[in-house]
């Protein structure tokens, strides 16, 4: 099955859901088509029997009543087809914008559960394209399926069994012309899908490009790169140039010969009734002609739409072919484990067997790593940049799954346990912190249901209650894209209490202090004791400084444990440990 037909069948697959609408938006699409389709046999109609009356003279005449009569039935099937496509248009635009409402649901969530092995090798420009722009292009396709495609392939068919109803010949000479745009739109169609293909190729890499580089304006501005980036952004910019002037360039085409040709086949039917109406002068009745002219029209201009619609088509299906690779990645965590009992709070043991991890194949970042953590132990892990500190954070949260070995909590593997019931009661406080926008109160709750009292205990608990009660608006405060109005000293007193807010069983500190100052510092490792005051804690430090008082410090080196013990145990063996700490202080601090 191709991919365009893959696609188009598993969109059908999210209309179940609106089978209603979907069938209120047949109904009034037929009776819109219906009406439409019928205006031109009525019409020839009243004007056969106004000819035939003028040129007989006599028999029973066409009266101003029948005139009457025949205007308003035509004004009673004008009104059918008006009310039909008001209603039809109206259902199908809600149950586009459903769709697209679950799409985009769905992709996000998939996205969340995808590894951070596929999130962090992907532009996430190139994500935020597929939820939003791709997905939008999607509603194009349900709109224009539904209300052109639909529609005119309905009305094509209806007024071709008028117009053989009408003149069998006539009708048999139309269809026949109908042959060359056949061809003309099937060609028009496969360009169009390749020149779709490639501007939505381009639009995503111009939204990789802008997402990217306006999230590091600042490291830009700091080494004068305006020009730089602008050349580098002229590259992508150029391409989806490119790509738009050649899809131009195949509708200039297009548009046109479609049009010509539709124009030459009611020029020939008409020229085809003239040579038949000498044959047999009764043969055809100026009426009856001017009805399948009209018919003729309404065969030829649908198909002209439907090519035109074509490109949207092929867009949209080329958009949705983008969004289905994600939802199709199956680069995910899994979660297969088995909750905890309810109210079950981990004692907080972690254990490491034989734990062997890769980023990437035969470049080993852990190997064959083991170590215990006892209930309620501050552990600090330290070591230089590489050596693995980071990974081990993120391996017990699940974040990335280990290759081979056992990472156990509480006496179970975790990859048994629900990421829901381990990440509840496992929280990280990272090295980059990260606000949302919206209130500080918001910042701290994280959508958890959480009253004023224990909100404000939370940050009472890490010292960040003083500094939100002198903000204008306290806990109500807004806080901006990434927390750019509040100092880094405060956004780390936020994180952690979000931490205490939602009362984890461990917390993993991943080098949290390394980018405040001296007098911050001061006040967060206060709040860092309040922290982690009867839960287990492992530390990952840069500044060797605030692991002093930590119950055992892990040295790493290499992805291996190569020194163990307290700080002054680990000063006095002058190894791994002692040479970190003459890095960072020099001999005279000992």
């Amino acid at each position: 099955m191709s991919k365009k037909r893959s696609s188009f069948l598993r969109l059908a697959q999210y209309l179940k859901p609106y089978r209603l609408l979907v069938a209120g938006s047949l109904f009034f699409l037929i009776l819109g088509v219906a009406g439409e389709a019928l205006m031109p046999p009525i019409m020839g109609r009243t004007i056969d029997s106004i000819l035939q009356t003028v040129e007989a003279g006599e028999g029973t005449p066409y009266t101003a009543t029948d005139l009457e009569r025949d205007s308003l039935i035509l004004l009673g099937v004008i009104l059918l087809s008006f009310a039909g496509m008001i209603f039809q248009i109206y259902m199908t635009g809600i149950t586009g914008q459903n769709v697209m409402r679950d799409l985009r649901m769905q992709s996000l969530s998939h996205t969340q559960k995808l590894s951070l092995n596929y999130l962090n090798n992907t532009p996430k420009g190139s994500i935020l394209s597929r939820i939003t722009s791709d997905i939008d292009t999607i509603n194009d396709f349900f709109n224009v399926f539904a209300n052109q495609i639909l529609k005119n392939v309905a009305l094509m068919t209806l007024s071709m069994i008028l117009m053989l109803s009408l003149n069998w010949r006539l009708g048999l000479i139309a269809l026949a012309t109908f042959l060359p745009i056949i061809i003309l739109t099937e060609v028009f169609r496969r360009a169009a899908r390749i020149a779709y293909r490639k501007v939505r190729h381009w639009t995503s890499a111009v939204n990789s490009f802008l997402s990217e580089h306006i999230s590091a304006i600042s490291v830009v501005k700091i080494f004068n790169k305006e020009k730089w980036t602008e050349k580098k952004f002229e590259e992508s910019n150029k391409g989806l140039l490119k790509a738009l002037l050649n899809e131009i360039r195949i509708f200039s085409i297009f548009r046109p010969m479609t049009h010509m040709l539709g124009s030459m086949s009611v020029t020939l039917l008409i020229l085809f009734s003239g040579i038949l109406r000498e044959i047999n002068a009764d043969w055809i009745s100026a009426g009856t002609l001017f009805a399948f002219i009209q018919l003729a029209q309404q065969f030829y201009r649908p198909l002209m739409e439907i090519a035109e619609n074509f490109g949207i088509i092929q867009s949209a299906l080329a958009g949705s072919e983008r969004v289905f690779e994600l939802l199709d990645n199956e680069t995910v965590i899994e979660d297969s484990g088995r909750p905890f009992d309810d109210h079950h709070r981990l004692k907080g043991e972690i254990e490491f067997r034989n734990v062997c991890f890769e980023y990437k194949e035969d470049n080993p970042v852990l190997s064959n790593i083991s170590f215990r953590i006892k209930p309620g132990e501050k552990v600090a892990i330290v070591g230089l940049t590489g050596s693995g500190k980071t990974t081990i954070a993120n391996l017990v949260t699940r974040l990335w799954d280990i290759n081979s070995g056992e990472i156990r909590v509480d006496g179970r593997d975790v990859r048994d346990i629900s990421l829901k019931s381990l990440r509840e009661q496992i929280i990280t406080v990272q090295q980059d912190i990260f606000l949302f926008s919206g209130s500080i109160r918001d910042n701290i709750c994280l959508g958890s249901c959480m009253g004023e009292d224990e909100v404000i205990r939370a940050a009472q608990t890490v010292n960040a209650h003083p500094f939100i009660s002198r903000l204008s608006e306290g806990y109500d405060t807004a806080v901006i894209e990434n927390g750019d109005n509040l100092s880094t000293g405060q956004k780390q007193l936020l994180t952690f209490a979000r931490a205490v807010a939602h009362n984890p069983a461990v917390v993993i500190l991943d080098e949290a202090t390394s980018n405040v100052d001296t007098e911050s510092e001061q006040l967060i490792q206060e709040a860092m004791k309040k922290l982690f005051a009867g839960r287990t804690s492992i530390v990952i430090a840069h500044r060797l400084s605030t692991i002093v008082d930590a119950d055992r410090i892990m040295v790493l080196s290499r992805g291996r444990v190569v020194e163990e013990g307290k700080h002054e145990e680990l000063l006095q063996k002058k190894g791994a440990y002692y040479n970190l700490y003459l890095l960072q202080y020099g001999e005279k601090t000992l």
